[in-house]
């Protein structure tokens, strides 16, 4: 998709596909990640929603099943501070596991730690046991 073609999706649609794509393990309609990166990238931070936020998440997501972790960082990391500014605390849990996973396959262990850390105390304060409990046990 050029990059045009992704302007002319809703970020619902955008989120949809990507999500499909991680679900199928990228057995559905071709969609260049890179590109894709590219067009979130160089959005304003006030062009964001929350549905751009979850893209940017099932983006990481296809990142981290294609086994490129610098690429899954980047996409997690940037749908972390898009929440944080959006105030969505949901989208923030979720985005700070990937991004927790993403470290540690950095190799950097101690920041994989702090953002599983955070992840914990997010899904405690959302009651999402079954985030906390894969926050404690290092998965997501």
């Amino acid at each position: 998709m050029t990059q045009d073609e992704l302007a002319s999706l809703s970020f619902a649609e955008l989120r949809d596909r990507l999500q499909a794509r991680a679900e199928t393990l990228g057995h559905t309609e071709d969609i260049d990640l890179m590109e894709v990166m590219r067009y979130l990238t160089t959005l304003e931070d006030h062009a964001h929603t929350p549905d751009s936020v979850d893209a940017l998440f099932h983006l990481s997501r296809n990142f981290f099943l294609a086994s490129w972790p610098a690429q899954t960082n980047q996409a997690a990391s940037l749908a972390s501070q898009l929440a944080i500014t959006l105030e969505q605390k949901q989208l923030l849990c979720k985005a700070r596991g990937m991004e927790a996973m993403s470290l540690c396959d950095l190799g950097k262990f101690a920041e994989s730690a702090a953002a599983f850390a955070d992840v914990w105390m997010l899904a405690r304060t959302l009651g999402d046991t079954q985030r906390e409990v894969l926050a404690i046990l290092n998965v997501g």
